[in-house]
């Protein structure tokens, strides 16, 4: 691929319509090959200050926590989040009444003082995604409404590959999550009397999916938590020589626990992070951690969890995948327990069998029985201390 023209200086001579036209097709084309949010949103920024030439270009992005700065090309001196609070009530307005707006000001002042800009929104199929603002010092002219229309007719197109990449990242996160969801049933179906495998590869799914460094499973047997699986990068093992602990308040796990509510901290920062968390971040360098309680007819049995490096929020998403995850390690500790009292019940059913068996081949002698009797205990109790 060739190197990105550099962006024309404000004041330059802009493209003309029959050039900013073939450029809007060329740069729609790039834009759906592109496989990121962030090489899409670097890519706008360039492609902005191409076709219009702008003084200051500032791209933002709708979160769930508000408008995010994505890309920004601005004089030096000048910051990002002081433009956007500057801007943001022409976004909000540009989202309601969905269509770009050219904005001349500030009012009164001379031309040559004054900026010409252009919000233009990005409105997906459902939503708007984002905006994108452009603007030019005055000395260096004017806008018109079709350098208008041809920045909106950009933006549009950016919402279009905008919202193409993010179904393909959902179909591609949701085919990931029934791989992992098949890869976990596969292993229960593999180890029907041993829920130690699908701890592990439940670990190892969380770690791959959630892209963290920790991923860990708890058990509550009597008030005390064990932790039979833990992985993600060395060290980490190290963390299961501290259990198993008493069940409290003093880390996430127990809090989770106690509560039954999915929970997250940014351990280093938010206060309200238990002290053990705290610690166990500080020992081995995690910072965000997410944990989920493992319910059984509504009772507690343990918790599940994982943890990143970076200060960062679990989306609703994640929380959802980890509550899966979590209903998963539950039918694994069910299936095994059931099977396991299948397998006494029909032990002693068959010790029963044996003995009436026996008496009824033995009526007029009774060591015959007490024998059978005393070999089926040692059977099903496990113990020589009978002899």
């Amino acid at each position: 691929m060739k190197p990105a023209q550099k962006p024309p200086k404000p004041g330059r001579t802009r493209a003309g319509p029959h050039e900013a036209a073939s450029r809007s097709v060329a740069m729609a084309a790039r834009m759906n090959q592109l496989l990121s949010t962030d090489a899409l949103c670097a890519y706008l920024v360039d492609a902005a200050q191409q076709l219009n030439s702008p003084s200051r270009t500032l791209l933002v992005l709708e979160t769930p926590t508000g408008l995010q700065i994505t890309g920004a090309k601005l004089p030096r001196g000048e910051t990002a989040p002081e433009l956007l609070a500057a801007v943001t009530p022409w976004f909000r307005r540009a989202g309601e009444q969905g269509a770009a707006a050219l904005h001349i000001g500030p009012p009164g002042a001379a031309p040559a003082d004054q900026r010409c800009c252009i919000v233009a929104p990005l409105i997906g199929p459902q939503t708007t995604l984002g905006f994108l603002y452009c603007d030019v010092e005055g000395r260096f002219g004017r806008w018109s409404e079709l350098e208008r229309d041809h920045l909106a007719l950009l933006a549009a197109q950016a919402a279009l590959a905008l919202a193409n990449m993010r179904l393909f990242n959902e179909t591609q996160e949701a085919l990931e999550r029934q791989t992992a969801t098949a890869d976990i049933l596969k292993v229960m179906s593999g180890s029907p009397t041993s829920t130690q495998p699908v701890f592990d590869a439940i670990v190892s799914n969380m770690l791959r999916l959630f892209g963290t460094q920790f991923a860990a499973v708890q058990l509550l047997r009597d008030g005390v938590v064990d932790m039979p699986a833990v992985g993600g990068k060395p060290g980490f093992e190290k963390l299961a020589e501290r259990f198993p602990r008493p069940l409290d308040g003093n880390t996430i796990g127990g809090q989770v626990m106690l509560s039954k509510q999915t929970l997250q901290f940014v351990a280093l920062i938010d206060p309200a992070t238990p002290a053990g968390t705290r610690q166990f971040a500080r020992d081995f360098g995690f910072n965000s951690v997410l944990f989920a309680p493992m319910i059984r007819d509504g009772q507690v049995i343990g918790a599940i969890g994982t943890a990143h490096p970076d200060a960062k929020v679990f989306d609703t998403k994640q929380l959802e995948l980890i509550k899966s995850f979590a209903d998963q390690a539950v039918i694994a500790i069910e299936n095994v327990r059931l099977l396991n009292e299948t397998k006494e019940s029909l032990e002693q059913q068959k010790a029963s069998a044996d003995i009436l068996r026996v008496i009824s081949s033995s009526v007029a002698d009774t060591q015959p029985v007490f024998e059978k009797i005393l070999d089926s205990c040692k059977h099903l109790f496990g113990g020589d201390e009978l002899d």
